[in-house]
């Protein structure tokens, strides 16, 4: 394992140390790729919409209300902005392959100190376990700053265990006879983006006193790789094509019929263009 486990990254840093560092650790945290002004303003989104719906509803399901402001936000043009964002396709691009897509319903979650749902104080557990595909990248992009109260914890390396057995949404203790003991609480600031392989161990570390956390999750994947049945009945937008399959776009069909173009021009759906 390496020691570093509070390591961030940036677009700029050498490809070949952040993948060594994800294969052993099975997680990066990445830095500065997302404008501070973007993010100032995607938190804005956040919070505006969130004042909206507070202000209508005497009595607001905190869970209910998040999914209603994602469900807003990716309707807005600050979305396609996070999801064409070239510096994360670039970074996603040397993990997954050219063949990228984002999984639909990423989810909003506002951690706040007087929030009970068991939802936002999770033991840990892996992405595997509730239908996150081993070929898929799990992702939380950080909407504001962590405290060491309500922050991700990590097990590096734990990903290299393989399926770990679970029993009632935790780690099978009684029936196995394995500990693990070696987590990092993550310093993650607003604008962060931390991913991790879907058999990586993780929990959250609870909520704090006085400090709300607001995040995004989100799934990427390549379409070149075999869905879990949750991840194919969810859907997914593509959002980049590598060399081979914009070939095929061209002639138009993946039975590459011959001569479909002769005599005319090759060319693309428009609606297809930023892909």
């Amino acid at each position: 394992m390496i020691k570093n486990i509070n390591k961030k990254f940036t677009f700029n840093s050498n490809k070949n140390d952040y993948l060594s560092f994800f294969v052993t650790n099975g997680y990066l945290v990445f830095k500065d790729i997302f404008s501070k002004k973007y993010s100032n303003q995607l938190l804005k989104f956040i919070l505006s919409k969130r004042k909206l719906i507070e202000r209508k509803y005497k009595k607001v399901d905190t869970e209910q209300m998040c999914i209603s402001i994602m469900d807003l936000l990716e309707k807005d043009n600050l979305f396609d902005e996070f999801s064409f964002n070239e510096k994360l396709q670039n970074i996603l691009i040397n993990i997954l392959g050219q063949e990228l897509c984002i999984f639909n319903f990423p989810h909003l979650w506002i951690n706040k100190p007087n929030n009970k749902n068991p939802v936002l104080v999770k033991t840990p557990h892996m992405d595997a376990w509730t239908g996150t595909s081993t070929n898929t990248l799990f992702a939380v992009y950080m909407a504001t700053n962590s405290d060491k109260f309500n922050s991700i914890s990590v097990y590096p390396g734990s990903h290299l265990l393989g399926l770990v057995p679970s029993k009632n949404r935790t780690i099978n203790q009684q029936d196995f006879k394995i500990e693990f003991k070696n987590s990092a609480n993550l310093k993650l600031l607003k604008g962060d983006l931390i991913i991790w392989h879907a058999l990586l161990l993780h929990k959250t570390t609870g909520q704090s006193n006085n400090k709300e956390r607001i995040s995004i999750t989100l799934r990427y994947s390549s379409t070149e790789t075999p869905f879990s049945s949750q991840e194919r009945s969810i859907g997914y937008r593509c959002i980049n094509t590598g060399p081979l399959n914009t070939i095929k776009r061209y002639i138009g069909n993946d039975q590459l019929a011959p001569f479909r173009l002769y005599g005319g021009y090759p060319g693309i759906d428009q609606r297809l263009r930023k892909i």
